[in-house]
Parts: C-alpha cells; sequence; structure tokens
C-alpha cells in the first residue's frame, strides 16, 4: 500500500474515532434530561413541571383574542393536588382586560369574588361551582400588561 493511501486510511479511521468519541460523550454524559429543582419548602414527593405551550386544563374563555402566551408551570403534590400558573401577555391597558374578564366571565356564569386594584397590580378572583381563579394584572417595562391566571385542580 503506497504512503498516500496509508494516510488517508489513517485521517478517516482517526476522524471516524474523533466522531464515535463525541457520541459516546454526549450520551453517556451530556444527555441529562431537563431537570427543575423542588425548593424544599415543598413536602417531598412534589413535582414541578415548566411548559412553553397553552394547558389544556385552562378554560379558553380565560384568553382573550390578543393575549400571547409566555409561559405555564405546574406544581403537584403527592395528594394530588395541581397547582398552574399560566402567563400572558397583551397590548390592550389594564382597565380594558378586567371591563372585559369581569363583562364577558359574568355572562358565562362565573362569579367575581374579589376585585382589587392598585396602581401598579389589578387583581380579580373567580369562581364557579368548586373551581376558582386568580388573575393577576402588571404592566411590563415593554408597554405591555402580563397577565397572570393561576388556580388549582
Amino acid at each position: 500500500m503506497n504512503h498516500s493511501k496509508l494516510r488517508y486510511v489513517f485521517g478517516f479511521s482517526f476522524l471516524l474515532l474523533l466522531v464515535l468519541s463525541f457520541y459516546l460523550i454526549d450520551f453517556f454524559v451530556g444527555n441529562k434530561p431537563y431537570e427543575t429543582l423542588t425548593p424544599d419548602s415543598y413536602e417531598a414527593g412534589t413535582t414541578v413541571s415548566l411548559y412553553n405551550k397553552f394547558p389544556r386544563s385552562l378554560p379558553v374563555e380565560f384568553v382573550l383574542s390578543d393575549f400571547v402566551f409566555d409561559s405555564a408551570n405546574e406544581i403537584k403534590n403527592p395528594s394530588g393536588v395541581t397547582e398552574t400558573t399560566v402567563s400572558f401577555t397583551s397590548l390592550s391597558s389594564a382597565i380594558y382586560i378586567v371591563n372585559t374578564y369581569r363583562m364577558e366571565l359574568i355572562e358565562k356564569g362565573w362569579t367575581v369574588v374579589v376585585d382589587s386594584s392598585a396602581p401598579e397590580v389589578m387583581l380579580m378572583q373567580v369562581s364557579k361551582g368548586d373551581e376558582n381563579f386568580l388573575f393577576t394584572l402588571a404592566a411590563t417595562s415593554k408597554s405591555t400588561i402580563m397577565i397572570t391566571i393561576q388556580y388549582e385542580k
């Protein structure tokens, strides 16, 4: 075998060994699932999940047409109760959003339990049967309103 063919065989073997090494390192070391640390304040067995999609457990009637989904998380305790928080942003004013919620949710059978506002934050809690939802609205630095909806199931 001449030297040029031998050089290509060694070069190819070296490249193959290098690719195989990276694959094995990634497989055994780098391919860990995303972990969410659970703070000590949660009881043992609690799971925390973060989502970048709209949760199916949130009633669609709570999402106004100009809402842009931001994030969602669920905290499930060992007894099976799940606390969900969903965040949206909107270019509408906080007053418009709260007034729209009041009108539309009352029409759909929801009862406004708490309705409170301060200069920077508006809170509204609604209930229907044994379901309770807490809405928090606050202005962001980007001239948008952050809407956070919290509930347990």
